[in-house]
């Protein structure tokens, strides 16, 4: 029984085909690492914003989905600055987000005819545009904005 080397000996060089393949397996590797680390620390920040402005239909279910978003989103905003899980370290910018996400509740509460829940969260949506030392933080405004949020929804 023979011993074959596997390297080359010294001062040769390994065939083309073999350093390109090596070459493409590196990259290939690289390549999922990359994706696999975007997926677990950036993915689930722009689904959870994706889906907490996505448009509603009549479906009692999706509804649900679309609240059910809008309620994780307000969590995950409402995470302590120094947490690793914080979306952003601005306080004013996550304030303003959250006061938008509960003018949307607001308006879904409306139109399901829950005054009393519509009533709730549109004070949560102005006090946090207060918070945040918003310049506009009125009803009118956060109807307006959440209703061009709700057209873009509709045109993608």
């Amino acid at each position: 029984m023979t011993h074959q080397r596997i390297r080359p000996p010294r001062g040769q060089k390994r065939p083309l085909w073999k350093r390109l393949l090596e070459a493409t397996v590196l990259a290939l590797m690289v390549a999922a690492l990359l994706f696999i680390t975007n997926r677990v620390f950036r993915e689930p920040n722009s689904i959870s914003r994706s889906a907490a402005y996505a448009e509603p239909t009549n479906d009692p279910a999706q509804r649900a989905r679309v609240r059910r978003a809008i309620d994780s989103r307000i969590v995950r905003l409402l995470q302590p600055d120094d947490d690793e899980r914080a979306i952003s370290s601005n306080r004013d910018e996550r304030d303003i987000e959250i006061g938008l996400l509960f003018g949307r509740l607001a308006i879904f509460d409306e139109e399901e005819g829950q005054l009393d829940a519509r009533d709730r969260h549109m004070g949560d949506a102005i006090r946090r545009l207060k918070a945040a030392h918003h310049r506009d933080p009125t009803e009118a405004h956060v109807r307006d904005v959440v209703g061009k949020q709700r057209a873009l929804a509709r045109a993608r």
